[in-house]
């Protein structure tokens, strides 16, 4: 049930409105979702694909229900033993069985494919009525143009006062399955199937027309798979109890036949394409233009430098001129930043050096002349890397 629910609410739902709003009810083409379709892009279509298949013969209003319903289908509308789609709070109604229980066998059995021509009773409720008191239902109602007939009666006491009507219709159709060739994807997942159509049997039939009185009383309860353009009751009727059957019968495959899936597929066109998103492509180029440009700027800049390029990073900070860092107000160099008390002259120069004992000296140069410091400090000008 829960499975197709779901499968109703994501064939016909909220998600494809757009291709809803412009149904013509009932339906001329079948939907199903397919969940092994769910990593191809819209528009694909997959070469040979079951699909179900629900055609309407026939349907006419019963002008007197109590004429035509038996004894078992009343109690259809009144058996508290057990929920029922018959006389639920939300929802229509839909085919009757000739005897109760309703619904599918509870243990499901694939037996051999087949399809179902048949001619049933189908539930409408029309309305309901709160009172504290019984009341009668129209004997004379235009259910449709054209169409009046009587309705039913069923009054409820146990849990609260209320009045049922509904109508009653017989339906003939056509049920099984059908082989789609070429089948589109519409959305994801969602495949539909165009006319013309041929009936072959299928194991799922027997299983879905069970199942499709309940499910279209869900679709009524989550509000998402009613149709939209249905115009008259009789169209109401037909789609909701097709695609009742359609969504039984795709959850009923999803469970038992999977492997009936397999198939080739053919990818829609665009997706073979690159899709181009022409700011995201100018933003690109800009970019890479901008670094470009301060590229050649930053050559450029350098060239002009007195200093050539670090080729070690780590060795930068023995480039670095400190002769500036401890000056006098009148900008002369006082002393030596590694040593203080050490003058040194504006011409002088700081020289890491490193003697054949292994320890590393400063030394203070000033034109030909060399003093030398031991103590450890970083040199002021580049040389050759020291390792320890």
């Amino acid at each position: 049930m829960a499975a197709g629910t779901a499968s109703a609410n994501v064939a016909w739902g909220a998600l494809q409105s757009n291709t809803n709003s412009n149904m013509t009810e009932p339906a001329t083409s079948y939907r199903r979702v397919m969940k092994g379709a769910q990593s191809l892009s819209i528009n694909s279509t997959l070469a040979n694909v079951t699909m179900p298949y629900f055609a309407l013969d026939a349907f006419e209003w019963v002008p007197d229900p109590l004429k035509v319903l038996t004894k078992q289908q009343m109690l259809l509308f009144s058996d508290y033993n057990q929920s029922s789609p018959y006389f639920s709070f939300l929802g229509i109604g839909g085919p009757l069985p000739d005897r109760a229980p309703w619904g599918p066998p509870h243990t499901p059995v694939l037996g051999e494919p087949h399809t179902v021509s048949e001619t049933r009773l189908l539930s409408f409720r029309v309305s309901r009525n709160y009172s504290a008191t019984p009341k009668s239902c129209s004997q004379n109602y235009t259910i449709d143009p054209g169409s009046q007939v009587k309705l039913l009666s069923v009054s409820f006491r146990a849990l609260a006062n209320y009045t049922d009507c509904f109508a009653i219709a017989n339906m003939t159709y056509r049920a099984g399955a059908t082989m789609c060739r070429n089948c589109k994807l519409i959305s994801p997942t969602v495949l539909e199937a165009q006319p013309p159509f041929s009936l072959i049997g299928d194991s799922l039939t027997s299983m879905a027309l069970g199942l499709a009185p309940a499910l279209g009383t869900n679709l009524f309860f989550s509000n998402y798979s009613i149709p939209l353009n249905y115009g008259t009751r009789k169209n109401l009727a037909i789609e909701m109890t097709s695609r009742g059957y359609q969504a039984a019968w795709a959850a009923f495959a999803d469970v038992y036949a999977p492997e009936w899936d397999n198939t080739t597929v053919h990818i829609a066109l665009p997706t073979l394409r690159a899709k181009i998103i022409r700011w995201r492509v100018d933003l690109w180029v800009f970019l890479h233009l901008w670094v470009l440009a301060l590229g050649i700027f930053f050559i450029y800049f350098q060239s002009l430098c007195d200093h050539p390029w670090v080729d070690d990073t780590t060795m930068a900070i023995f480039w670095l001129d400190t002769k500036a860092v401890f000056t006098k107000p009148d900008g002369r160099l006082v002393s030596d930043p590694w040593q203080p008390g050490t003058e040194i002259r504006d011409e002088g120069m700081l020289i890491l050096e490193l003697d054949e004992a292994g320890q590393r000296s400063v030394q203070v140069k000033r034109g030909s002349a060399l003093y030398r410091h031991k103590f450890n400090s970083l040199p002021a000008q580049h040389r050759t890397p020291w390792t320890p």
